[in-house]
């Protein structure tokens, strides 16, 4: 009788009095991973929060998201060439590029100015190298002989369509000469060739930041571009306060830092239109650092 009364017992317990929960505790969907993990982000507890998004990509590898979060994650911690793994695999997961790498391209010179050239492709993101090479062939009117000399330059600056250079201090021909109509420029270049995904700019956004921080601020120059040129007021859903005007900020300081400083006073002025300038005084760009100094401690940098 005992013994029956207890199974009875048991059987009230187990079948009648509780319902049927999920187990309180830490999340463990993907959702909920994700959330923690930006409330660490937030928090300044990167460590935790790497380790929330990686629970996420273990979960499932091609988490969009959780590869983001991740990666800004890592940058936080200075695991830069891991956080270059994530954003990159961000951007495969959604689909085609929308950014494309030309190399050594045949460029023309612009007939109206003596300094700049005109690539195929456009809007230009920018050069993964400043120094332009061409080549330069004259013919002998007597003897037909092909003379064929190599020269170099710098670039100085570029728009969406054009590259502006000058003559570089590595040239050993001795006469200062601009490029001409026959002369074969090879240039490299990126440009954006159309695409609006908002996670690859999400990806792309934390690959400038990256590139910053590693000092490669011509890679920086080029990821940042796509992000304004696919989402000109740019917020990060995830984490608001990475938003377009950091990103702007980035592009300026990374302008100035690869020597574009026309490029750089652009983003400054696009930032502050009303600052006041002298782009011929000596102390120009001493001024112009500073000015980007300042935007940051008002903006922020990302």
């Amino acid at each position: 009788m005992k013994k029956y009364i207890a199974a009875v017992m048991l059987f009230l317990i187990i079948g009648c009095g509780v319902e049927n929960k999920d187990p309180v505790g830490p999340y463990s969907t993907i959702d909920g991973l994700l959330s923690d993990g930006w409330n660490a982000y937030s928090a300044g507890d990167y460590e935790t929060a790497e380790a929330k998004f990686n629970s996420v990509v273990t979960i499932k590898a091609d988490q969009t998201a959780g590869q983001i979060g991740l990666g800004w994650s890592r940058i936080h911690l200075s695991k830069f060439a891991d956080a270059h793994g994530n954003f990159s695999i961000a951007i495969s997961i959604e689909g085609e590029r929308p950014t494309f790498d030309i190399r050594d391209e045949d460029c023309d010179v612009v007939p109206d100015t003596s300094w700049v050239i005109r690539p195929e492709h456009k809007p230009i993101l920018g050069l993964p190298d400043p120094i332009i090479n061409s080549i330069r062939v004259d013919i002998d009117t007597v003897t037909g002989d092909a003379d064929t000399t190599k020269l170099i330059y710098s670039v100085v600056s570029f728009t969406d369509n054009t590259i502006t250079v000058k003559w570089s201090e590595a040239n050993t021909y001795p006469i200062i000469t601009p490029p001409e109509d026959r002369d074969i420029l090879k240039v490299s270049y990126a440009y954006y060739r159309g695409g609006e995904n908002i996670m690859q700019v999400h990806a792309y956004c934390g690959n400038a930041a990256v590139y910053h921080a590693e000092g490669e601020y011509l890679s920086a120059i080029i990821d940042a571009n796509a992000v304004v040129k696919i989402s000109p007021n740019y917020v990060f859903d995830y984490y608001p306060e990475i938003e377009i005007r950091k990103v702007h900020l980035l592009l300026a300081q990374s302008y100035f830092s690869a020597k574009l400083f026309d490029n750089a006073l652009a983003e400054v002025l696009l930032l502050e239109p009303t600052w006041e300038y002298d782009r011929e005084s000596g102390t120009f760009l001493y001024e112009l650092q500073r000015k980007i100094q300042q935007l940051y401690d008002v903006i922020g940098g990302l």
